[in-house]
């Protein structure tokens, strides 16, 4: 929060949803086990969470939504994002988000699955 990467979604004075947002600025993310599909400027995005009292609403998908949006503004049609191989919900929602699998990225030596979405 404190260099303004940190997005919170709120309902009126609860924050419900956090996210991280940044541009270009994955050192990792040139060290794929894979290939990416485009080169160039990318947003790219951590630690989305929702309060469990929110979960099963969609909001997620709708952070993702906001992170697409963010990206547009900025005039960059690559959205990157890694994630554990246990985490079924956020595959899942890359799925159905439509989010391409690239290959592994490694984060203090674990390894991670790497995701892009070219926005149209």
């Amino acid at each position: 929060m404190k260099n303004s990467f940190g997005y919170v979604l709120v309902d009126e004075d609860i924050i419900i949803g956090y996210c991280a947002i940044l541009i270009n600025d994955e050192p990792e993310y040139s060290n794929i086990q894979g290939s990416w599909l485009t080169n160039g400027d990318f947003v790219v995005y951590h630690r989305v969470a929702i309060s469990e009292k929110y979960l099963g609403q969609g909001l997620a998908q709708s952070i993702l939504q906001h992170i697409e949006d963010f990206a547009l503004k900025h005039n960059i049609y690559s959205v990157k994002v890694d994630t554990n191989f246990d985490n079924r919900g956020m595959l899942w929602i890359l799925q159905k988000m439509s989010y391409h699998y690239c290959g592994e990225v490694t984060f203090r030596g674990s390894p991670r699955k790497a995701f892009e979405k070219i926005l149209r």
